[in-house]
């Protein structure tokens, strides 16, 4: 092979950056070229196009929260199933999965089914990224809307001092219910589950399941939570401030055991149904 410029054979291939157009969109992209050491002039294979447009594509994917080529193919894999059978499975037609595969930009549509079909996390992922749409105010949530982004700035001030589930919920709870007590809502808009060993968040896995995989905490050893983030007293009414800054001044002082067992006198934890969920009422 030699040079299409200088019919130089000192020619070599190269990782560059490369820019292209997909959806009318400009796109960069590294990719391999072959170059010219002697005259700087860069040209594509008939093979390092292809890879060329399927890099340019993923580039553009990646920018827009889409599954590359190279992840569908895994999720594909991962089923054993071929590329026709895959796409009959998601409801597209037969050559679809094969163009996605190469250079062709899925549809955000059945991005969602791809993602749906075949990864359960991201189902999961929704119900939580979803739950803010749909709270209501009520007496399961204590007439207080969930705000993901609340609830993790109130692990933050907690979980330092009750890094596990089993204790740092009980006080999440003390707290919901001593400014519901005072002010007539909860704080953090969770619906809580009378279990055996206390008042629990209902979907409590989900939630933290949730956090940890996108980095908002971390987990320490079989149980403890660190949150990766700091409190912000601006996130919160000064009634919430209140009762925040007077519960953990509770649990410094008296432990997390000492919540642990106090959530248990709570009154609207011992009047609910078993495994059902507590009503905030006066």
């Amino acid at each position: 092979m030699i040079c299409l410029s200088c019919d130089s054979k000192n020619i070599r291939p190269r990782k560059i950056k490369c820019e292209g157009e997909i959806k009318g969109e400009r796109v960069e992209t590294i990719s391999e070229k072959t170059v010219c050491d002697d005259c700087g002039e860069s040209f594509l294979t008939e093979i390092q196009m292809a890879e060329f447009r399927r890099d340019l594509a993923d580039s553009y994917r990646t920018s827009h929260e889409l599954l590359t080529s190279k992840q569908i193919k895994e999720y594909r894999n991962r089923l054993g199933l071929n590329q026709i059978d895959f796409a009959r499975m998601i409801g597209a037609g037969d050559s679809s999965v094969k163009r996605w595969e190469s250079n062709r930009v899925q549809d955000r549509v059945y991005d969602t089914i791809i993602r749906a079909r075949c990864d359960p996390s991201y189902m999961s992922d929704n119900i939580v990224i979803n739950m803010e749409d749909l709270a209501t105010e009520d007496e399961y949530t204590g007439f207080c809307k969930f705000r993901l982004a609340r609830y993790i700035k109130l692990l933050a001030c907690i979980v330092p001092f009750a890094s596990s589930p089993l204790y740092f919920f009980k006080v999440l709870f003390i707290m919901d219910e001593k400014h519901f007590r005072k002010f007539g809502s909860t704080i953090s808009g969770l619906r809580y589950a009378a279990l055996e060993y206390g008042p629990v968040p209902d979907d409590y896995r989900r939630i933290n399941e949730y956090i940890v995989k996108h980095g908002y905490a971390s987990t320490k050893g079989m149980h403890n939570f660190v949150i990766n983030t700091k409190f912000d007293s601006t996130e919160f009414t000064d009634s919430e401030n209140e009762v925040i800054e007077e519960v953990t001044k509770l649990l410094k002082e008296k432990g997390e055991k000492y919540c642990y067992e106090k959530s248990h006198e709570s009154n609207l934890y011992k009047t609910a149904s078993p495994y059902g969920l507590i009503k905030f009422v006066k």
